[in-house]
C-alpha cells in the first residue's frame, strides 16, 4: 500500500533511498547511481522535497509503497505547468509494475485530468511490459549517451556556428517550432528559462543565410549537463556536429564534468560518437492520461 511521507520521516530515509537508486532496473530516470552524479545531488533533491512537503507546496508529493509495515520503495513527484506529473525519484526493492499500478490508482484519485510521464531504462522490463500492455503511449525511445569531460580540454568550434542572442532568437524559434511537436520545452519555455535561470547554452547553425539546426544545452547542478534537444530543418551534417562541439565546450567552461545527449536515430548516434560521446542506457518516456 502507498502512504504520504512527511518532512521528518522523508529526511530520516535518504540513505535507504540512495541504496535503492543503485537499480535503474527497479526505478525511473532520473537515475541517482550512474557514476557520474555525486551523492550530494540525490540528497540535496530529497532536502528540495522536504522543504517543499513542509511548507505544503501542492505541487510537490512524497510516497512509500509498504508491504506488511515495511517500506519497499519511495516516490518523489512533482506537478509541472504544462499538466504532467514528472517524478524525481521511484525506485524499489520488489515488483516495480505491482507499484506502479497501485501509483496509477493514486493519481488516478487524486489528479485527474493530468498526464503522466515516465521515463524508464529498457532494463526495467517490469515497467515496459506493464505500460504496453496498458496502452501507455511511447512518445520517446533513445539511446542514452554521455561525454567525460577531460582537464584542459576544448574543442576547435567552426566559427559559422553562432551563439543565440536575444537578437536572433526568432532563428532559433523558426528551427525549434518546427520539431517541438509534444515536447515540454517549447520555444516560449526555453526562451523562459534561459533568460531567467542563465544555466543553458543556445547554438544556431545557417545554411544559405537560413536557419538549419540548433542546440539547447542545460548547464545544472554545477558540474553536470545535458543537450535537451538538437532540431534541424535542413540537412546540415557538418553544422550538427559543430554544434555538438559548441555545447560542449560551454559546458565546460561553466564546470561541467560531464555531459548527456539522447540521440534519437542511427545517424545521430553516429555524429554524437565521433565527437566523443559513450553509450549509458536504452530510455523510453511513455505518457498516460488520467
Amino acid at each position: 500500500m502507498l502512504r504520504e511521507l512527511g518532512k521528518e520521516e522523508l529526511l530520516q530515509h535518504t540513505e535507504d533511498m540512495y541504496e535503492l537508486a543503485a537499480r535503474i532496473d527497479k526505478g525511473v530516470y532520473p537515475n541517482w547511481r550512474d557514476g557520474l552524479k555525486q551523492k550530494s545531488d540525490l540528497v540535496e533533491r530529497i532536502e528540495r522535497f522536504a522543504n517543499k512537503i513542509e511548507n505544503k507546496d501542492a505541487d510537490f508529493g512524497t510516497l512509500v509503497y509498504e508491504e506488511a509495515e515495511q517500506i519497499f520503495g519511495y516516490i518523489l513527484y512533482r506537478l509541472e505547468e504544462d499538466n504532467s506529473i514528472n517524478f524525481d525519484y521511484f525506485y524499489v526493492a520488489c515488483d516495480f509494475a505491482k507499484v506502479l499500478e497501485e501509483v496509477l490508482s493514486y493519481m488516478e484519485a487524486h489528479y485527474p485530468g493530468k498526464k503522466i510521464m515516465l521515463g524508464v531504462s529498457t532494463t526495467n522490463t517490469s515497467a515496459v511490459d506493464f505500460c504496453e500492455e496498458k496502452g501507455w503511449r511511447a512518445i520517446e525511445h533513445s539511446k542514452m549517451y554521455v561525454f567525460r569531460f577531460k582537464p584542459n580540454m576544448t574543442f576547435e568550434v567552426s566559427h559559422k556556428v553562432i551563439p543565440v542572442t536575444e537578437e536572433n532568437f526568432e532563428d532559433f524559434r523558426t528551427v525549434h517550432k518546427v520539431n517541438e511537436g509534444e515536447m515540454y520545452w517549447t520555444s516560449d519555455r526555453i526562451y523562459k528559462a534561459w533568460k531567467e535561470e542563465g544555466v543553458w547554452e543556445l547554438f544556431l547553425w545557417k545554411e544559405d543565410d537560413e536557419p538549419a539546426a540548433v542546440i539547447y544545452n542545460d548547464v545544472f547542478d554545477d558540474d553536470c549537463a545535458q543537450i535537451i534537444g538538437m532540431d534541424s530543418i535542413k540537412p546540415a551534417a557538418e553544422g550538427r556536429k559543430e554544434l555538438l562541439k559548441a555545447a560542449l565546450n560551454a559546458a565546460y567552461k561553466r564546470g561541467a564534468k560531464h555531459n548527456y545527449h539522447w540521440p534519437e536515430n542511427d545517424a545521430e548516434v553516429e555524429e554524437c560518437t565521433e565527437v566523443g560521446f559513450e553509450h549509458l542506457d536504452d530510455y523510453v518516456c511513455y505518457k498516460y492520461m488520467l
